[in-house]
């Protein structure tokens, strides 16, 4: 059975276009694994100044059984893939 996307309450914002391919990059590679993929933030919350959040080009979510050397793969080298303080996966789109 293929996994469900699922966005925590209160989940708002809009992401960039960059963003929105690698969410739906990641959110594919969790279905394709059975897995659900859950956002746990895109612009709402706290987060530390000049987050990539607050401009639509960061997303939060749990990473599930899904190793972050597999998402960083997937994305490429022009999003960075980090576990949060919260033990979420954060992915950013920020192009070197």
């Amino acid at each position: 059975m293929a996994g469900r996307t699922w966005l925590k309450l209160g989940v708002m914002g809009q992401l960039s276009i960059q963003a929105q391919k690698a969410f739906g990059k990641v959110a594919r590679l969790y279905h394709d694994n059975g897995e659900d993929f859950f956002v746990t933030s895109i612009m709402e919350s706290n987060h530390s100044p000049g987050s990539l959040h607050y401009n639509g080009n960061a997303f939060d979510f749990q990473h599930g059984g899904i190793k972050i050397s597999v998402i960083k793969r997937v994305l490429g080298n022009d999003f960075d893939c980090v576990v949060s303080n919260n033990g979420a996966f954060h992915v950013e789109y920020d192009p070197k």
